[in-house]
């Protein structure tokens, strides 16, 4: 292994985590809105008032882990890729990813 690729290893792993951080952080936002729309949903539905005090209770632990697992199984797809050549695509799956769950809350908390 020659100094030039050990250096765009290092940068394409900068890359790599800095995306990470990004779509972590975007995911989360999705999730936050989410949280948000179960709880509009719930007020819009009349539910009675223990569906939706179990609604606002379960809903924010339950995405918090799904949200942990994504953070986790984000780490090792991306890194993946960049072993595999396959970054560029991997990124863009997971960005669409994150973006498609940002279109679909946005859309149902508009209807």
């Amino acid at each position: 292994m020659t100094a030039s690729t050990r250096r765009s290893d290092w940068r394409l792993l900068a890359v790599c985590y800095a995306l990470w951080l990004a779509l972590i952080l975007g995911a989360g936002w999705v999730l936050s809105q989410a949280h948000t729309l179960l709880l509009e949903l719930s007020l819009e539905l009349r539910a009675n008032p223990w569906v939706a005090r179990a609604i606002r209770q379960t809903s924010l632990p339950f995405l918090g882990v799904i949200w942990l697992i994504f953070i986790f199984w984000l780490e090792h797809y991306l890194r993946i890729g960049v072993q595999q050549s396959t970054f560029l695509r991997r990124v863009v799956r997971a960005a669409g990813g994150v973006i498609g769950g940002f279109l679909i809350v946005s859309i149902l908390r508009l209807l």
